[in-house]
């Protein structure tokens, strides 16, 4: 048996040590591997413990705790990669049929958008908003920039080298995939040049939101799919709300249809095309609820798809889509004792005119 081998066996792990372990994850990253997802830090524990020949857990935790790029190698480690392209289809719909075009309409001339994508993970999601915004034609009339980061720095290297086994990019739309991809001498696929000027990646920890702080100043959209399942319900809460006060007064905050809970209570609810819409409540001075103009939706179901239902004619705004929803939304929740909490669809929607890259030579 190799050295290593026999350093396998005899690990020396305990119950305290786990349990010490967590906790400074949670405190550190606000992820929470306690219950089912201790068995994961367990196998995250074992394979660093090897990588670094040493058997002892506790004196592990000790190294974690003044060696910052062990502690990094550990969250590369410990931390979930799984994602895809085109995850939340409806999420995309909406972005390049409702969301984004609305913020061009009325964002001044010129000025950028800004997408944050919280966890990209291997970049998939970051990629997808930028395509999203160049099928919108958004991306044509006006800069527009995506920022995806997460706390794993090696996905983040994936990310941005780009390059997807064929399989990795199957669930991109066909056309999507001949608009926006470009294929490499070794059979891989990455994004067209157009869409990779639109991305740039960045580490960053989630849990640093709850101090105020954030990658970039103002996000327009941001996007947060797929993490908040790994926090704890009043962390995970306390995230949202975070991300809503980031948001200019139009803004979006996109959720996936597991993080909607995490939204009650913070944000009030609507429902708008079958879809879940909160609108951010912050508390005044009276410590009453007060409603904001950010928008927070989590998809449920394509955006256009709406109900079959007829609708009631906005008067005397001649608005359609999410601007009609937010109208009223507003006059909804500013309205005291209202029980009917389902707002009339909105009867219409805009349809995109993509602004599409130059075939690649």
């Amino acid at each position: 048996m190799t050295a290593h081998g026999e350093l396998s066996q005899r690990l020396d792990i305990r119950e305290e040590d786990v349990a010490a372990l967590a906790q400074l994850l949670r405190a550190r990253t606000g992820l929470d591997y306690t219950g089912q997802q201790e068995r994961v830090l367990v196998y995250s524990l074992r394979r660093r413990l090897r990588a670094r020949q040493l058997r002892d857990a506790g004196a592990y935790l000790r190294l974690l705790e003044r060696d910052a790029e062990e502690w990094q190698q550990f969250i590369n480690t410990v931390t979930v990669t799984e994602t895809r392209f085109f995850r939340q289809p409806a999420l995309f719909d909406a972005l390049v049929t409702e969301l984004l075009p609305r913020l061009h309409r009325v964002r001044p001339a010129g000025a950028p958008l800004h997408i944050w994508s919280v966890a990209t993970a291997h970049g998939q999601e970051a990629y997808t908003l930028a395509m999203a915004a160049l099928e919108s034609g958004v991306a044509g009339e006006r800069p527009v920039c995506v920022l995806g980061t997460d706390i794993n720095t090696a996905a983040l290297d994936v990310a941005r080298r780009g390059r997807y086994r064929p399989a990795e990019v199957a669930t991109l739309p066909s056309g999507w995939q001949a608009r926006y991809l470009v294929r490499n001498g070794d059979g891989t696929l990455s994004p067209h040049p157009t869409v990779r000027r639109i991305v740039r990646f960045k580490p960053f920890n989630l849990l640093d939101v709850l101090e105020g702080k954030a990658p970039l100043e103002g996000p327009d959209v941001v996007v947060c799919a797929n993490v908040l399942i790994y926090f704890s319900q009043d962390v995970g809460r306390a995230v949202v709300a975070a991300l809503a006060k980031l948001l200019p007064t139009d803004g979006v905050l996109l959720l996936d249809s597991a993080a909607c809970h995490l939204a009650r209570g913070v944000l009030n609810r609507e429902r708008v095309y079958g879809c879940t819409v909160f609108i951010p409540r912050r508390v005044d001075s009276s410590g009453q609820g007060r409603a904001v103009q950010a928008t927070t939706i989590c998809w449920d179901r394509p955006l256009t798809s709406p109900p079959s239902r007829t609708h009631r004619t906005l008067s005397p705004l001649s608005v359609t889509g999410i601007d009609a929803a937010r109208h009223r939304l507003f006059a909804w929740v500013q309205r005291p004792g209202r029980e009917d909490n389902t707002p009339d669809a909105p009867s219409s929607h805009r349809s995109p005119h993509p602004a599409r890259p130059a075939d690649p030579a």
